[in-house]
């Protein structure tokens, strides 16, 4: 499976980072919705964003991939992340 891209930019106002994905990733929020992602635990669930822990970050998801890292210290950080994320989506 082709390796996901994603642009990250810090968020704008608060400390975190964005990661947006460069095509929609519908299934990234379906399965971290329905639960399916080992090491993930849901917070709050809508049908317009999932706020979710993963190791020691939450994270928002909504349904196009784009995801917010509040926790992120770094740009490295929130790609570290996301790249272990998506190594369990598939």
């Amino acid at each position: 499976m082709e390796k996901e891209s994603f642009i990250y930019k810090p968020c704008s106002g608060r400390a975190g980072f964005e990661a947006i994905p460069v095509k929609p990733l519908k299934h990234v929020f379906r399965a971290i919705s329905e639960g399916k992602v080992d090491g993930v635990a849901v917070v709050v669930r809508t049908p317009y964003a999932v706020v979710f822990k993963f190791k020691e970050d939450e994270i928002d998801v909504f349904p196009s991939g784009r995801m917010l890292l509040k926790t992120a210290s770094s740009e490295a950080a929130a790609r570290e992340t996301i790249e272990n994320l998506m190594s369990r989506i598939g």
